[in-house]
């Protein structure tokens, strides 16, 4: 991933904050002057692969709640974060087979959303506490807070279709002037100037079962996430390094052994035998590059199926529906049909009074 600019209070996916600027946009608002306030463009925000300073992002939610004069904007946008924003992560969590699992595995891998805020699960008794966890020192506002626990009650929601009750939620922030979207969002008491940001629910509602479980898919996906992490910065796999240069190499079709073990400046058979070591083999670092890379271009319905044929590096279509259906054991198109099914457009509520 790209970076915007160094940051020594970290940095965070851009897609963290492109719900805040889409939930601008669809009201109509213009979003040019919080965007230069925050230090940022629009057009490095909607890059999926940037990645943005902390302190940058905050200053584009106080701007952005100055332009609205929302003081609950944090709760209106975590409500109504559209399906795929968060892109492989969300992918990973609504492919798991329980609530339980999907939110552990988003904990295990937040760290491809944000470098130095943590997002917890911790089991207590009949409860299970979803926790925001900013280092203390690091900069943050209300709103980002509250969407922070806005839209993971909102998500689980959605991907269970069931109520998920909420037992009790804790902002460290004081209390605004109203609660009663808070009231009405969490159905629970809701506590200010607390010692932690967290949601708390039944425990019980972990075990709720997924509409789209799918144990296949999800092996494959959180082995492709593992790779993205280890890739990071901090990379300490060769597993990890060949997959991020498969990445970058795929639509320009030379995904020879030969070739990356050139750009790692050793021989093919010194890459061998050290992937080996790893436990993989090049053929199936690129295949699961290869899987998850398909998994998301075809829930893009602006990507045409050939595109995702050369972007994949495949010779020709037809190759590219071959593999995707021994992966699968279905076609390109019918999975987009099916990963297209849930709806993604939202009521978006009323605009709030100027203060």
């Amino acid at each position: 991933m790209t970076e915007l600019r160094p940051s020594h209070q970290g940095t965070m996916s851009s897609r963290l904050i492109v719900p805040l600027l889409t939930y601008l946009e669809k009201r109509g608002y213009e979003t040019t002057v919080p965007l230069l306030r925050a230090g940022l463009n629009r057009e490095d925000v909607l890059n999926p692969a940037a990645r943005v300073p902390h302190e940058a992002a905050m200053r584009f939610w106080a701007a952005s709640v100055a332009l609205t004069r929302d003081v609950q904007l944090g709760l209106h946008v975590g409500q109504h974060v559209e399906p795929g924003a968060m892109d492989l992560i969300e992918y990973l969590a609504r492919c798991s087979r329980t609530l339980g699992e999907a939110l552990d595995r988003t904990s295990a891998y937040f760290g491809l959303l944000h470098d130095r805020v943590s997002f917890v699960v911790e089991r207590e008794g009949d409860h299970a506490v979803l926790r925001n966890v900013i280092p203390h020192g690091l900069a943050s506002t209300p709103a980002y807070v509250e969407s922070a626990l806005a839209s993971p009650i909102a998500m689980m929601r959605k991907m269970t279709r069931e109520p998920i009750p909420v037992v009790a939620v804790y902002f460290t922030h004081e209390a605004p002037r109203s609660t009663a979207e808070h009231d009405a969002l969490f159905r629970a008491p809701v506590s200010f100037k607390a010692p932690l940001d967290a949601l708390v629910v039944a425990r019980s509602c972990l075990d709720a079962v997924l509409t789209q479980a799918d144990s296949v898919l999800a092996s494959i996906l959180e082995r492709h996430v593992k790779m993205l992490l280890a890739s990071g910065p901090g990379a300490r796999t060769l597993e990890g390094r060949v997959a991020q240069l498969l990445t970058g190499e795929l639509a320009g079709g030379v995904l020879s052994a030969t070739h990356i073990a050139r750009k790692l400046n050793m021989s093919t058979r010194t890459l061998r035998r050290a992937l080996a070591a790893e436990g993989c083999g090049f053929r199936d670092v690129l295949g699961d590059v290869r899987r998850a890379l398909a998994f998301r271009y075809l829930r893009d319905p602006q990507v045409p199926i050939g595109e995702v044929a050369f972007l994949l590096g495949f010779s020709d279509c037809n190759a590219f529906h071959r593999a995707f259906k021994r992966w699968t054991g279905t076609p390109p198109g019918t999975f987009r049909r099916q990963a297209l099914r849930e709806p993604k457009t939202h009521t978006l509520p009323a605009p709030a009074a100027p203060a």
